[in-house]
């Protein structure tokens, strides 16, 4: 049956229409990297990434006052074992410290995984460290180090990010994470900060050779998964020295190129001890404090007198990438 003159108009602009919304779904899903290409609003965006393997959701924070035209700094923030970016985003106060300080902040989902954990089979959320592979049930583990370089690349295409601002934080088991980054992503993140973990590199891992990262570590006095026990840790740190754990922090410096030769910055309020002698003879350290009574939580000020985040973002103004 022969179509009449205007069922063909008509079928044509159909036609003509599927094809626009179908180029504009392509020049949304086409990138490379990412599948939103959508531009940037002010405040909470709410993204998708494809990595190939797998489709991750994204929390992405710009500050009010973010200028495109001018670089700005950015935090990737990973949450704790369990959690997810939306519990992190609204429970860590990143995103109101980079609304008042104008920086980007960044919260990413883990995937979820069936590991061993104390004699059972549990199913949560989890960065892979270098802990995860042996505890699966079965299968293996998402490539996370490439997710997050992926993730600065997709970023980057959509935001202005000043490639010597970019850093990376992290609790508990999003600080085990942070920790893997900060010897096998250093290439790409200025300065670290780990938050009640960071402590499973320490005999997993090896220097990035030529790459000088600096670090923060900001560790609970009373967290049992730091101390292993029900006692604090110490604030005086000649005691200190004298933990157990104190024989898996030894071992930290030297994946930065750094001597255990130490100084102690504060033992009054916490206790801080900073590593500076560098193997290199460069300017980077490693900062470790013991957060007096801070227990397994993230604080965020209003849960404890004390605010990682503020501690955090001193710490990574301080250390931006060379020239």
């Amino acid at each position: 049956m022969k179509l009449k003159p205007i069922s063909v108009y008509l079928l044509l602009l159909l036609s003509g229409v599927v094809a626009q919304q179908f180029a504009t779904a392509q020049s949304r899903s086409n990138s490379a990297l990412g599948i939103d290409l959508s531009d940037y609003e002010p405040g909470r965006n709410n993204r998708l990434l494809d990595t190939g393997d797998t489709i991750r959701d994204i929390i992405v924070y710009v500050p009010k006052s973010y200028n495109p035209k001018t670089p700005g700094a950015l935090v990737l923030v990973f949450h704790n074992t369990g959690s997810d970016g939306e519990q992190f985003f609204h429970s860590s106060g990143w995103a109101e410290m980079a609304e008042a300080q104008n920086f980007i902040a960044v919260f990413p989902t883990a995937l979820a995984y069936c590991y061993a954990f104390e004699g059972k089979n549990i199913t949560r959320t989890r960065w892979n460290d270098y802990t995860l592979q042996n505890q699966l049930c079965a299968g293996q583990p998402a490539n996370d180090v490439a997710f997050a370089g992926t993730l600065l690349q997709d970023l980057q295409q959509g935001l202005n990010i000043d490639p010597k601002r970019i850093y990376a934080a992290g609790f508990a088991g999003g600080a085990d994470f942070v920790g893997r980054l900060s010897v096998e992503l250093n290439k790409e993140i200025a300065a670290f900060g780990m938050v009640g973990g960071g402590l499973a590199i320490a005999g997993n891992a090896k220097p990035a050779p030529g790459i000088y990262p600096s670090v923060c570590y900001l560790l609970g006095q009373a967290d049992s998964r730091i101390s292993g026990t029900e006692q604090p840790l110490p604030i005086d740190e000649r005691r200190f020295i004298k933990t157990p754990v104190w024989q898996t922090i030894a071992k930290l410096p030297a994946l930065y190129h750094l001597k255990n030769n130490y100084k102690v910055i504060d033992r009054s309020k916490h206790l801080t001890l900073l590593f500076t002698d560098n193997i290199g003879k460069q300017n980077n350290e490693m900062q470790l404090t013991i957060v007096r009574n801070l227990q397994q939580s993230y604080p965020n000020g209003s849960n404890h007198p004390e605010n990682a985040n503020a501690l955090l973002w001193k710490f990574f103004n301080a250390h931006s990438k060379p020239q």
